[in-house]
């Protein structure tokens, strides 16, 4: 996902109030979208571990498309009828909203909904939005929802969301908490992919409006990266700030150390999740954006 470049200043300070937290072996529930990523090639995507909340987040030029997990105790249909009737909130001349039963391979209870839209929020904006949602129960008291809104010439519809449905499963996961941790250095053995860590606290510097990171205690810890690790390098040297998505490459995460401190003089900061095992699962580069 891009956004305008804005460099991260990181600022290494030294405070005994600041314990820098290394993985502490707690692990909680969480799930991993699984989906076939041939079909959403050429757009910007990005994926999380998560209990709740957002999970998978993809956009092109015309159309966008999101999965996450909710807090619900309705069932699928009565779930996407509410969805629909909050648009009338910010859209008009609504088409469609006729919410149905379904059968989802993986789930026990689901239901979609066709819905189109314009905009309320901008006056001068006359581009008609679709909207194709599905919605299935996750055990108690969760449901899963995923939509794909697109608009213009696009030719996302339906057909590319059943194509991604059926295709579409959660894996249940054991994660740690998000840590924060400077990526200095990775070296390939025998054995895998070892990264060294040097944990941090993220502060916020209001008066300049920066984040900038407290590194009191400067130990560096090895940890071993799972052969299933999913990582978020920073992309450098554009005038649009991206993230790159890779697994467990060597080459690709040293030369990603090595730009960005040649670049910023200061090693980058990432958010880090360990699994069951103790290895890292997953890294995404820090950003203040």
């Amino acid at each position: 996902m891009k956004k305008l470049a804005l460099l991260l200043v990181l600022i290494c300070l030294t405070a005994a109030a600041h314990a820098d937290q290394s993985f502490d072996g707690s692990v909680y529930d969480a799930y991993c979208p699984q989906y076939d990523e041939s079909l959403l090639w050429g757009w910007e995507t990005i994926s999380y571990i998560e209990p709740t909340g957002l999970l998978l987040s993809a956009t092109s030029l015309s159309a966008e498309l999101t999965v996450s997990i909710e807090e619900s105790d309705v069932n699928p249909d009565v779930f996407l009828r509410n969805r629909f009737a909050g648009v009338s909130r910010y859209g008009q001349n609504i088409e469609g909203g006729s919410v149905e039963n379904c059968v989802l391979s993986r789930f026990e209870r689901a239901a979609r909904v066709n819905y189109s839209y314009r905009s309320l929020r901008n006056s001068f904006d006359n581009e008609v939005y679709s909207v194709r949602e599905y919605a299935a129960k996750i055990g108690a008291g969760y449901m899963l929802s995923v939509s794909l809104r697109f608009w213009g010439a696009s030719k996302a519809g339906s057909e590319l969301l059943d194509e991604f449905m059926a295709g579409f499963s959660l894996k249940h996961m054991k994660i740690s908490t998000s840590y924060t941790a400077f990526l200095t250095y990775c070296e390939s053995r025998s054995d895998g992919i070892y990264l060294t860590l040097d944990y941090c606290d993220m502060e916020y510097e209001p008066t300049f409006g920066m984040p900038y990171a407290v590194n009191a205690d400067e130990t560096a810890y090895t940890c071993k990266l799972s052969s299933e690790a999913q990582l978020w390098l920073p992309e450098l040297g554009n005038v649009l700030y991206s993230l790159k998505h890779t697994g467990p490459d060597d080459t690709e995460i040293s030369i990603a150390i090595e730009n960005y401190y040649n670049i910023n003089q200061v090693h980058a900061v990432y958010l880090v999740l360990f699994n069951e095992d103790g290895e890292i699962i997953r890294m995404q580069h820090y950003n203040a954006l």
